[in-house]
């Protein structure tokens, strides 16, 4: 989305507290400092957590379906018509 556009959507009392609150930091280098640490850590700590969070729901997500087509030999239930195909071709004789 160009630049234009989002400062059109963005209300101006919202453009105008930022600049003024810019320019403030830009004043006092060692309070935009500050606020630029604070900041950071705060956005590393909550990736962190987040990063975590979406590992432990990887992990714990079971990938048996519900429902769907079933194999008429060992009766798995599997995910697509596809994947039933795929399983099936474990039940082949091995050809040595």
């Amino acid at each position: 989305m160009p630049y234009s556009v989002h400062v059109i959507l963005v209300p101006y009392a919202i453009i105008a507290f930022l600049l003024t609150y810019s320019l403030y930091l830009a004043s006092d280098r060692e309070a935009w400092q500050d606020v630029y640490e604070e900041g950071l850590a705060a956005f590393d700590i909550n990736y962190d957590q987040e990063a975590e969070a979406r590992r432990a729901r990887r992990h714990t997500i079971t990938s048996t379906p519900a429902s769907g087509p079933r194999c008429h030999i060992c009766v798995r239930i599997c995910a697509s018509e596809f994947g039933l195909r795929s399983h099936l071709r474990s039940h082949r004789p091995s050809v040595s």
